[in-house]
């Protein structure tokens, strides 16, 4: 199996799949980070929501999130083709280029799906 972030919305029964794979970006999550610390935008894990690992892992109850965050499906967008676009421009810099690219279509496929109806998002990690 692996890890993979995957995308999950504020509408449970959105009326379109949202199954993307994700275990390409899960692999390049450290050549993410190169390309979202050059870019001075947010990094993945700050678009993820890890509360429900704070129970699992019994993380201190002072220190887990206090909020589920939320995101417009535009921010998504945005985040999404940029990052992309960083990686179409310098395949060689990334382990799996081809790979990463796939999954992140796949997050834009999704959001615009979301924008359509509405809906806000996060990324979650499947372990």
């Amino acid at each position: 199996m692996g890890v993979a972030y995957y995308i999950v919305l504020d509408n449970e029964a959105p009326g379109f799949d949202t199954m993307v794979n994700g275990k390409a970006v899960a692999r390049a999550r450290e050549e993410i980070y190169s390309v979202t610390d050059a870019l001075k935008i947010k990094g993945i894990d700050d678009l993820t929501d890890f509360g429900a690992w704070d129970e699992e892992f019994d993380v201190a109850e002072n220190d887990r999130a206090v909020e589920t965050p939320w995101f417009a499906p535009k921010f998504g967008l945005e985040w999404v083709t940029v990052v992309r676009q960083a990686v179409e421009a310098k395949p060689s810099s990334h382990s799996e280029p081809e790979r990463l690219i796939e999954d992140l279509k796949e997050y834009e496929e999704v959001l615009r799906n979301a924008e359509k109806i509405g809906a806000r998002w996060h990324f979650e990690m499947d372990l």
